[in-house]
């Protein structure tokens, strides 16, 4: 773990807030200079603390479902299970690949066209890795919530709204949208001018799209991408199975406002409803997991959790 001084704080939770924010803006919100925020922020990317900058993409307005499978490794062999982590990584659909430590050891979330490309990937997996893999359990989302990390302030509670995707509303675009999109993707705090170069445009132009983007939200927002266990924080899971469907709008909004509760799924073939957890500790886990069940007592039948332990790829956009 690395300390990091309140500024530091401060700076990461306004690249949260939008990472495309200039140095000069976040220094006015931090009191600091432009050139100190520069200075900080390469530091943080220096230290590891910040590994990149992505774009939030919502994928069903291009026109894609946005799929994920976990999977259960079997016959112990590390170097099998790498080469099976590689393998995800560099296909070229693939959005997010992490670790897990409990009752799955791998997370794949890829963009399809249809349920039949879904399907197709998954079994050309098997058929290269099946002895290996034990259980592969697959899901369509039907909408994912990210809300904001208000514990990066020290906050007590979340006001921020929540980014909700995958709506399914597709949205009209061009080339030009996707060579921004792509390029973007990964690098959110890429300059106007360079952007242009790389799209073979002008500013003039790339300003005018991106503002279009993110008006129709296809661009959702602006996140870094944090090394957790730099800063003292772990990345819990928990499923859970409800007695009443009636009651996720509730549950949702209470974990909008929790500064520990960052993501929310809802899943064809998942759990009724999925949270993700980022907390200083197993004890805090709990802590944050036993206000969920206490407030929802009646609600919750049963609940499984399990934590990410590394990320090996995140990009919201197939290359």
């Amino acid at each position: 773990m690395m300390k990091l001084d309140k500024k530091d704080w401060k700076i990461l939770w306004q690249l949260e807030l939008n990472s495309r924010q200039t140095n000069s803006e976040i220094g006015k919100k931090v009191g600091l200079s432009k050139e100190v925020v520069n200075y900080r922020i390469k530091n943080l990317i220096r230290k590891g603390i910040i590994k990149g900058f992505y774009t939030i993409i919502d994928s069903s307005k291009l026109s894609y479902l946005s799929c994920r499978f976990f999977l259960k490794f079997q016959h112990d062999d590390p170097g099998k299970e790498q080469e099976i982590i590689d393998y995800f990584v560099k296909l070229p659909f693939t959005w997010w690949v992490p670790s897990i430590d409990g009752t799955r050891d791998l997370g794949v979330v890829l963009w399809a066209k249809d349920t039949y490309k879904f399907q197709k990937i998954i079994r050309d997996a098997l058929n290269k890795f099946k002895p290996y893999i034990k259980e592969i359990i697959p899901g369509v989302y039907s909408k994912f919530h990210i809300f904001k990390r208000a514990y990066l302030a020290d906050k007590k509670s979340n006001s921020e709204p929540s980014i909700i995707s995958t709506t399914g509303d597709y949205t009209k675009h061009d080339e030009v949208d996707l060579k921004i999109l792509k390029i973007i993707s990964d690098n959110a705090r890429i300059s106007v001018v360079e952007l242009a170069k790389k799209c073979n445009t002008t500013a003039a132009i790339v300003v005018y799209r991106l503002k279009k983007l993110e008006k129709n939200r296809i661009i959702q927002g602006y996140r870094p991408m944090i090394d957790l266990g730099k800063i003292g924080f772990y990345w819990y899971k928990v499923n859970l199975e409800l007695d009443d469907y009636t009651k996720i709008p509730e549950i949702l909004k209470f974990a909008n406002s929790h500064p520990n509760i960052v993501y929310a799924y809802e899943v064809i073939g998942g759990a009724d409803l999925e949270l993700e957890f980022e907390v200083n500790s197993y004890e805090q886990f709990r802590e944050v997991l036993n206000e969920v069940r206490e407030r929802f007592s009646k609600v919750i039948r049963s609940y499984e959790h399990f934590l990410f332990f590394k990320e090996h790829k995140i990009s919201y956009m197939p290359k």
